[in-house]
């Protein structure tokens, strides 16, 4: 374990650690319980440009809020929505980037840079789900959720947050805040967008291999 790595006194699970493993894109639930259980120290440097990203996406952001605020939507963006939601095992904390509501209706927005993937739409359907909980003051709204692309975006109906998605919700936030440790599933493409060096995982995989055999089948 990294020396900055320190463990939590309670475990602590943001949405998107969890939205790869609910859409299917990702299997290693071992490393969305580390980060549950422990303040993480170092993280894996990557070829990511964080600065191009924050200027694309304030510009998507700012883009979609003076849309809805000229349809007299009441508009709240990024560090106004950010909010926690207490389990017993542990909490679950996000921040949907736009949050729009206009009487009893009401928009959650999530602005995406890259190409569109099914854990984006997860993302806002937890925010959909756990905001209502969190925040009073949404007790009463009804909202649907929107993945804002560059040139696109997709609506969320209301019902796709539904019993069985929480119940699925339910599940792997058990499985992550619980104390048991899970299986790891270490792969390179996993791995590759995983933030825990080698020093937190040491069946981190930084090599591609591929099974390659050999049939007179075909």
């Amino acid at each position: 374990m990294h020396a900055r790595t320190k463990p939590r006194t309670d475990p602590y699970v943001w949405a998107t650690w969890i939205s790869k493993l609910l859409a299917g894109e990702s299997s290693c639930v071992w490393s969305a319980w580390f980060r549950a259980h422990h303040h993480v120290g170092a993280k894996v440097e990557t070829d990511f440009d964080l600065e191009l990203w924050r200027v694309e996406h304030t510009a998507l952001i700012r883009r979609t809020a003076a849309d809805f605020a000229s349809l007299g939507y009441t508009v709240t963006v990024e560090s106004q929505n950010q909010f926690t939601l207490a389990g017993r095992l542990g909490t679950l904390a996000g921040r949907p980037d736009l949050v729009a509501v206009k009487g009893d209706e009401g928009w959650i927005i999530d602005g995406k840079t890259g190409q569109p993937k099914g854990s984006d739409r997860v993302q806002v359907m937890l925010y959909m789900w756990a905001l209502q909980k969190a925040n009073p003051a949404y007790a009463g709204v009804r909202f649907r959720g929107r993945v804002e692309y560059k040139a696109r975006y997709g609506i969320i109906d209301p019902g796709e947050a539904d019993t069985a998605f929480v119940t699925r919700v339910a599940g792997l936030m058990r499985e992550v805040c619980g104390p048991n440790e899970p299986r790891k599933a270490p792969s390179y493409r996993e791995c590759q967008s995983c933030p825990l060096t080698p020093d937190d995982c040491g069946d981190r995989v930084d090599t591609e291999a591929i099974f390659a055999g050999v049939t007179e089948e075909f």
